[in-house]
């Protein structure tokens, strides 16, 4: 069972890539992007094991995707097929260094071993420090023969545009209420907890389903709370900060930053003051987020304390 199957809302999207590469239109590079949650590892996986198949489905037929039964199939199935490279964001940085990206286009120059071509997935390719992007840049440039090479972010905006610029861009569309119901209750979900996931973080469902089985569920219950409370003056910078130095940094940041992107842009074209107040902290997040891809480790206290100082608070 292909694991877009539960995602009905890629449906379209997979199937229009996969007329591209039966037609022999594949590109080098592809920038596929989408709202946190939407399904975005799994279609990237889908369409690496559809380019690495010896056997596709015949769009003719109605099949669109990997045939699920051959050398190639089996293996990505196993997890070690040796065509297929992934690369993510790790450290305490939670960033992508040039080492790992050097290490990955002395992959791609090599010849493929099982398929007739080689496939890299990076997740989460905006977390690119600024040399492992230039490392990635010279790849785009001069891409090695048969090599596909997917670029996977939910914030593309954050890419150098010079990346973005060599890449083919791909914007998958975010799933109904009703979808994300569906998928979550599929994933044995409790309806209630359904409801409220839903309710407070919108329609991400492979990412609640993620959350909720790693338990990060409830880390983001804590912050939610603590942010809160300082946003409507009942703590102070300190004690917020005291009460998240224990959580992970970078995630953290990143939720900081979704909160309060969605505040500036309800306030941008109406409540331009609150836009103001919002920007200053907001862009105090966002440094932040890069010197932690450059591979800074700070003080969670004190650079939480920083950060908080200047939180907007319903009081102005």
């Amino acid at each position: 069972m292909s694991a877009l199957q539960a995602l009905p809302w890629l449906a379209d999207p997979f199937a229009q890539a996969a007329r591209e590469l039966s037609a022999g239109r594949t590109p080098h590079a592809m920038l596929i992007s989408s709202a946190p949650g939407g399904g975005l590892d799994e279609f990237a996986q889908e369409l690496a094991a559809l380019r690495l198949c010896f056997d596709p489905g015949d769009l003719d037929l109605g099949e669109k995707g990997a045939c699920g039964q051959c050398k190639s199939c089996l293996l990505l199935r196993a997890g070690s097929h040796p065509d297929l490279q992934r690369l993510a964001p790790e450290g305490a940085s939670a960033a992508i260094k040039v080492d790992a990206v050097r290490r990955l286009v002395e992959t791609l120059a090599q010849t493929p071993q099982i398929s007739p071509w080689k496939v890299v997935i990076i997740t989460a390719a905006h977390r690119m420090n600024p040399n492992a992007a230039n490392a990635c840049l010279k790849v785009l440039e001069e891409p090695p023969g048969n090599s596909l090479l997917l670029l996977l972010s939910e914030r593309p905006q954050l890419l150098l545009p010079t990346v973005r610029s060599r890449c083919v861009s791909l914007r998958l569309p975010p799933p109904t209420a009703a979808q994300s119901a569906t998928y979550l209750q599929d994933r044995g979900l409790e309806p209630p907890l359904i409801e409220q996931a839903l309710t407070e973080l919108g329609n991400r469902p492979t990412e609640i389903a993620q959350w909720v089985e790693q338990d990060i569920w409830s880390a983001w219950q804590q912050a939610h709370e603590q942010i809160a409370a300082l946003s409507a003056g009942r703590i102070s910078a300190i004690e917020a900060a005291n009460k998240l130095k224990g959580q992970d940094l970078p995630r953290l940041i990143d939720w900081l930053l979704e909160h309060l992107m969605k505040k500036m842009r309800n306030a941008a074209l109406q409540q331009p003051a609150i836009f103001k107040r919002l920007n200053r902290p907001y862009r105090s997040l966002l440094q932040t987020r890069q010197d932690l891809n450059a591979g800074a480790n700070p003080n969670p206290q004190l650079s939480l304390e920083s950060l908080f100082v200047d939180w907007p608070t319903e009081r102005g």
